[in-house]
Formats: structure tokens, C-alpha cells, sequence
């Protein structure tokens, strides 16, 4: 039986005038009315990336962002995104900062974990990654938080059974793995295999939408043209039926790249369409 869903507003979703991985990276929308249209669309939880939080900051505190989020509903919360916590020299120490502000905020918000991976395909023995995953763990436990990583395509620990070892290495009750249609999909994985991973090791589900075929170059694909779920072609209903199956209750991220989305709807449309397109293929999965 498929059950009615709890949606989490990834950060990028709704980045009205922001650029990924470009200038500026914060939203042009006003923090207050972002989580007021999230939250009248029907979303029940929202994602907070590390520079527009930082960007937030310069206008509302950190309690008056919990505020604003329980006056609205909003009671799941994610972090994102943390790089190079595996590495040395001068990337570690802006990623130790990052993970700091991450966590501190995380923890004042309630959140209930935080993203981290590697965009850039970078390489390092498998007993560092483990060692460091299990560090990054242990600093989220004293916050609540669970640390997720997140696997990507282009990242050097991109298959299930590598994924898996990080997990069962750490061995941190508060580690595991976020899972996003859009990586399973380009990476060629059966969504049967992604079910039958471990539970425990389960940290977080992300839904959008896409082609089977890359259009363009990867990262501007990733970027600028993931779809709205229905507006591809990715199986979703049979995503989230394989998912449930496996005891996946929720909540359920809505991750969607889009350029158009953030270059041409307002906030209000770019919550509403996805939020409704969502929902729609769980009446899907449904039938």
C-alpha cells in the first residue's frame, strides 16, 4: 500500500535566482516568503544550503529562522553540503568551518541531518574515507543529526557495495546513505538493488525527474535540467513503490535543478507545480 508522503523542499528546488555552483548560490527570494509559499504548497519540510543559510543570516537570526519555520509547519529539516571532509591542507580547513556552521545551525533548527559527498571525483584510500565519514558522524551525534552521503555519479565512491563499506567501516548509527532518483538513474542501478540495502544504512530519499540519455554535458544536465517529476522519463512510481517495499516511510526529498524554475517562476509556481507533480506520482505509484 502506498501511503501519503511527507515532502521535503530541497534547497535548489525553488533557488529563485541562485546559480549552482556559481554567483551568486543564494536565493533572490526573501527566506520568509520562501517558507511561507513552501509551506501553503503542501511541503512539510525544506533543505538549507550552506551559502544561501549564510546569506539568511545577514538578515534573520538563527532563532528567528526556527520561528518562521514553526510558524509555518515546517518541521523537517536538511543541511547541505559539505566537501573535502576527507582531505588536507587548506580545502579541510574550510570544509572543518563549514561542517561547524552546518552542524551549529543544523542543531539550533531541529535538523535531522546533513548532506555531505564529493563533486569532483577526488581519491583517497578507502580506510581514510571510512575514518573520516565515522569523524564527521561523531561530530553530528551530540546535535541529533544524522550525516548522509550522498552518492554521485561523479564521485570516486559511486557504486551500492562501495557505499555500503563506508557504512559498515564507520559503523555510526548516525551514518548512512542519501539516495537520489536522478544519481540511481544515471549510474544504471536497479531500483530492486537500492531497496535491498540495508536499512539502517538508509538515511534519505530524493525524488525528481530527467531523461535516460544525458542532453547535454553531465554537470550542466545535473545542474540546469533535472525535470519535474512527469516532464521525463524516469520511472518514478516504480522508484517509489520498490522503496516502500522496502519499509522507506519517509519523509521524501523533491530535489529539482531546473534553470527555467529558477529563472522563470515565481516562488509561489515553483512550489506548487513541484509539490503537486510529486504528489501526483505517488496516486501513480498507488494504482
Amino acid at each position: 500500500m502506498i501511503t501519503k508522503p511527507d515532502l521535503v523542499c530541497a534547497y535548489w528546488t525553488t533557488a529563485i535566482g541562485a546559480t549552482p555552483h556559481g554567483n551568486p548560490e543564494y536565493s533572490s527570494v526573501d527566506f520568509r516568503e520562501r517558507v511561507e509559499e513552501t509551506a501553503k504548497a503542501g511541503y512539510k519540510g525544506i533543505g538549507f544550503w550552506h551559502s544561501d543559510l549564510e546569506h539568511i543570516l545577514k538578515t534573520y537570526s538563527l532563532s528567528d529562522v526556527k520561528r518562521i519555520l514553526d510558524d509555518n509547519g515546517i518541521n523537517i529539516v536538511e543541511m547541505e553540503f559539505l566537501e573535502d571532509w576527507f582531505v588536507d591542507g587548506d580545502l579541510r580547513s574550510a570544509s572543518d568551518a563549514r561542517r561547524k556552521f552546518l552542524l551549529e545551525a543544523g542543531g539550533a533548527l531541529n535538523a535531522r541531518g546533513m548532506k555531505i559527498g564529493d563533486f569532483q571525483g577526488k581519491q583517497a584510500p578507502m580506510s581514510r574515507w571510512i575514518d573520516e565519514f565515522a569523524s564527521v558522524c561523531e561530530d553530528a551525534a551530540p546535535y541529533g543529526m544524522k550525516v548522509a552521503f550522498e552518492m554521485l555519479p561523479n564521485a570516486h565512491l559511486n557504486s551500492l557495495d562501495a557505499c555500503l563499506a563506508l557504512c559498515e567501516g564507520a559503523n555510526k548509527d548516525n551514518g548512512g546513505i542519501y539516495f537520489d532518483i536522478w544519481h540511481i538513474v544515471k549510474l544504471g542501478i536497479a531500483f530492486d538493488d537500492v531497496a535491498k540495502f540495508p536499512a539502517k544504512y538508509r538515511a534519505g530519499v530524493e525524488l525528481n525527474d530527467g531523461f535516460i540519455e544525458n542532453r547535454f554535458e553531465f554537470v550542466v544536465e545535473t545542474t540546469c535540467h533535472r525535470q519535474i517529476p512527469g516532464d521525463g522519463e524516469f520511472d518514478i512510481p516504480s522508484f517509489i513503490r520498490a522503496m516502500q517495499a522496502a519499509g522507506h516511510e519517509g519523509p521524501w526529498g523533491v530535489e529539482i535543478l531546473n534553470k527555467k524554475v529558477r529563472d522563470e517562476y515565481t516562488m509561489a509556481e515553483a512550489a506548487q507545480r513541484t509539490y503537486n507533480a510529486t504528489m501526483a506520482q505517488f496516486e501513480t505509484a498507488s494504482n
